[in-house]
């Protein structure tokens, strides 16, 4: 039996300014910013029959 817990986040901005000095001069800044987080427990059980003792006999 497996058993899988998964935690996934992601956050992201982005900021955009635009400025027009003049005419022919335009200012802009970019910007993009991402953070992603990712968790991930697994767990694995397993079940066996135990093993069974061979008997030996000794004559004698």
């Amino acid at each position: 039996m497996r058993w899988y817990d998964l935690t996934r986040e992601r956050v992201g901005l982005v900021f955009n300014v635009d400025y027009r000095m003049t005419e022919n001069t335009e200012l802009y800044l970019r910007t993009l910013v991402n953070e992603y987080t990712d968790d991930e427990v697994r767990n694995k059980f397993e079940f066996r029959e135990p093993r069974r003792r061979r008997s030996v006999s000794v004559d004698g």
